[in-house]
């Protein structure tokens, strides 16, 4: 069903979901993209994908309790669902992972596309109008080549990187935004000097995610943000504290600046557990900028910002520091094995309260 993909240079992927309300009836529209430079440094032509237009898609739907449901839609013939129940298991997991380290509920569901490509292509960029868009949380694609399968030692790579770490960042996201605690720089707002926050705190809690599912994935997830060198780079630190969506930074950059802040804010969770510091910050205004965070920062880790990020750096060395010994375990694609696995957060002290 794919096209034949040229050999490419480096791989830049950029997933994004956009969400657009209709009086009658609510719509969404999603779109999922990703983007390859081929050898000459261009872009490579995109598959273009609309699953809502596609014939004879099977439709599963499982329970994710509060009334919440993942649906997946599928081209996928029913002798390669069978470990359909293993990933809505994942997805349960997930749920409870986010809302027992926020102390904070998902509100919605997961509709989640998995459609069969051979080869699956490298670039694609899929769009879908949903008439029922206000049921999810999340709208993701997952793509499924020959022989891999939804679950298990031959799932796809595609699919296990979006469930490790995709879908927890981006419900991460889901969980801020539901009862905002910071002002954003989205849609054309000007810079709040939040991101750092925004974004460390969901790549946090994917991260500790994906340690809890496997180990060794999460730890190849760290190495593709470089946590281990990040904070030694001055450009890194420079753009970090300033870092909004009107200013785009080159995709390796950017790639750091994401570790960067997942480090600063691993240091301010290991002072204030995550739930304590939500709570606080929706206490006192919710509509923080980056120097009220700042400020918190400071007072709850009894640091400088410039000893933070000492800090930071010191735990990213530890993190992909070496092992004496390796263990030979699977892992998903660019993955260096090797050193301690990636520690968990604080456990939250409370979360029957929701704040």
């Amino acid at each position: 069903m794919g096209p034949h993909t040229p050999r490419i240079l480096c791989l830049i992927v950029v997933i994004c979901a956009a969400a657009a309300a209709a009086a009658h009836p609510p719509a969404r529209v999603f779109t999922q993209s990703a983007r390859v430079l081929g050898a000459d440094g261009r872009e490579i032509p995109a598959v273009e994908i609309d699953p809502e237009s596609l014939d004879g898609l099977t439709e599963l739907t499982f329970d994710l309790g509060a009334g919440r449901r993942l649906r997946l839609r599928t081209d996928l013939p029913a002798d390669r669902l069978a470990g359909a129940d293993a990933l809505a298991a994942r997805v349960r997991r997930c749920y409870a992972h986010l809302e027992a380290a926020t102390g904070r509920r998902v509100a919605g569901g997961v509709l989640l596309y998995v459609l069969g490509f051979d080869p699956p292509p490298r670039a694609y960029a899929c769009r879908a109008v949903l008439d029922d868009g206000a049921a999810w949380s999340q709208v993701r694609l997952a793509l499924i080549g020959p022989g891999e399968t939804l679950s298990g030692p031959r799932v796809s790579p595609h699919l296990d990187e979006l469930l490790l770490d995709t879908l927890p960042h981006e419900l991460g996201h889901h969980l801020l935004d539901a009862r905002p605690t910071v002002r954003q720089d989205l849609d054309g707002r000007p810079p709040a000097g939040t991101r750092w926050f925004v974004e460390g705190v969901c790549e946090s809690l994917a991260k500790a995610f994906a340690a809890r599912e496997d180990p060794e994935a999460a730890r190849g997830l760290l190495a593709l943000r470089g946590v281990e060198r990040v904070m030694s780079r001055p450009t890194v630190r420079g753009r970090l504290l300033g870092w909004h969506a009107g200013a785009p930074l080159s995709p390796d950059l950017e790639s750091d600046v994401y570790g960067a802040a997942l480090l600063v804010v691993r240091v301010w969770e290991a002072a204030r557990p995550l739930p304590s510091l939500l709570a606080g910050l929706a206490a006192t205004g919710g509509d923080h900028d980056g120097g009220a965070l700042l400020g918190m920062l400071r007072e709850d880790t009894g640091l400088e910002v410039v000893e933070v990020m000492e800090r930071a750096a010191a735990l990213g060395r530890r993190l992909l520091a070496p092992r004496p010994r390796e263990l030979s375990v699977r892992s998903l694609p660019h993955t260096k094995t090797g050193g301690p696995p990636w520690g968990e957060p604080p456990a939250p002290q409370s979360v029957g309260a929701r704040p």
